[in-house]
């Protein structure tokens, strides 16, 4: 669908409904849809409330017209009958849009996550889904036992959720994009769970999110299971030390980490909160594990807080993100 299709009228108004549309969403997006009113959006645009008033009935009628522009780079656009290609076109989108901080990404993302969007909204983004070669591509390899089973629409939606909060969080959290191909995971059928219904992975994504914005020095991926550790966007005079310890397993690094930053008296308690049952143990219970210590920063004690999250990637595995980060206090 394009805009020319969906604005035929654009020469009776005399309006360039992009840039309404955009001013509109900017709005939503920053505002919530309960605190964006009409006048707001007329003010924003340049015109009066009444002459707003004319276009459009109500408020509603504009977040629909504005979902219908905004979805269209991600759905509507999409030209080939491969899943997997369409999949990896809907994630670069995203990337982009993310990252050139573009108005669409934000405007779905707040449409799904967002609890005072009007369902009629709802039920236009599950019409345009169900309306594009997207859905009959995923139906398809639900068929074959390519993708998780369940609602081809729902599957879909919370695949562009899943995938825009990773991204973001990444992105926000100064870390490198992995490859779009790896966020198909998301998506891969599993015989034994279905892992977005579960809807533990969009739990623990939150976590992800929360953690990665958080004022970290660096970004460990862990698996407790083989001891294996990366480094991701270290920062600081403690490279070297780092990247040495890590290279040795998740186990020496423990050890040098507490003979390096751990007060002496704190020693012994430290190691036991980081021991590998203790991690799983706590990340059963929550997808976050937080430990709140004192560390020794250029020889003095400081407040500081070790934050251990589950990889959203493998929802029901033992890897794990590690990170820590300066508490400042008031």
């Amino acid at each position: 669908m394009s805009n020319q299709v969906l604005w035929e009228d654009d020469i009776k108004r005399g309006l360039d409904t992009d840039v309404l549309l955009n001013d509109a969403g900017k709005l939503f997006c920053e505002k919530g849809y309960t605190n964006t009113s009409l006048k707001d959006i007329a003010i924003s645009f340049g015109i009066s409330e009444k002459e707003l008033g004319k276009l459009y009935k109500s408020k509603e009628d504009i977040y629909n017209d504005v979902l219908v522009y905004m979805a269209n780079f991600e759905l509507l656009l999409i030209d080939c009958d491969d899943v997997q290609k369409m999949l990896l076109q809907i994630v670069d989108e995203l990337k982009n849009c993310i990252t050139s901080g573009n108005l669409k990404a934000e405007f779905i993302s707040s449409l799904i996550t967002a609890k005072d969007v009007p369902q009629s909204a709802k039920d236009t983004l599950r019409r345009l889904v169900k309306e594009s070669k997207l859905f009959d591509a995923v139906g398809a390899a639900q068929l074959q036992g390519k993708i998780c089973k369940g609602n081809t629409i729902e599957v879909i939606i919370r695949f562009m959720m899943a995938t825009f909060e990773l991204i973001k969080g990444y992105v926000e959290g100064g870390i490198k994009l992995p490859e779009s191909k790896w966020f198909l995971d998301i998506l891969k059928y599993n015989d034994d769970v279905n892992v977005l219904a579960d809807k533990e992975l969009i739990k623990r994504q939150a976590s992800v999110i929360a953690a990665f914005v958080s004022d970290f020095n660096s970004i460990l991926f862990v698996d407790l299971d083989d001891d294996n550790i990366d480094v991701y966007e270290a920062q600081g005079e403690e490279d070297g030390w780092l990247q040495a310890a890590t290279q040795r397993g998740f186990e020496e690094f423990k050890i040098r980490l507490c003979d390096k930053y751990i007060l002496p008296n704190d020693r012994d308690w430290f190691m036991d909160k980081l021991s590998n049952e203790n991690i799983k143990r706590h990340l059963e219970e929550e997808p976050v594990y937080c430990i709140n210590h004192k560390a020794l920063i250029r020889g003095e004690a400081v407040d500081y807080q070790t934050k251990i999250v589950l990889d959203p990637m493998y929802a029901y595995g033992n890897k794990i993100l590690f990170g820590g980060h300066r508490v400042y206090q008031k």
